[in-house]
């Protein structure tokens, strides 16, 4: 293999792992729990209920999905539903 295609693969695959270790930082640093306030109310929002998540909300990357817990939806006469557990993917 000559030097030219030599670094290029060196290139290549450098970047490679730098996307794989930012992607596993991110992964680490990043708290969904804080968006919580505007899940609730773009789920308020969309469904005319009033939508509360009372319990722990989490991220997966692989797959990707999301999880969270106690789970309330009412309307104006008393609660509506009650989830305890709640996982959405893709």
């Amino acid at each position: 293999m000559n030097a030219k295609k030599k670094k290029v693969l060196m290139i290549l695959g450098g970047g490679a792992v730098a996307l794989v270790l930012a992607v596993v930082v991110f992964a680490l640093t990043f708290d969904i729990n804080s968006y919580r306030p505007r899940i609730e109310a773009a789920a308020s929002g969309a469904t005319g209920l009033e939508v509360r998540i009372n319990g722990k909300m989490g991220l997966s990357f692989f797959p990707f999905g999301i999880s969270a817990t106690d789970i309330h939806v009412a309307n104006r006469e008393g609660e509506v539903i009650s989830i305890e557990t709640l996982k959405l993917g893709a």
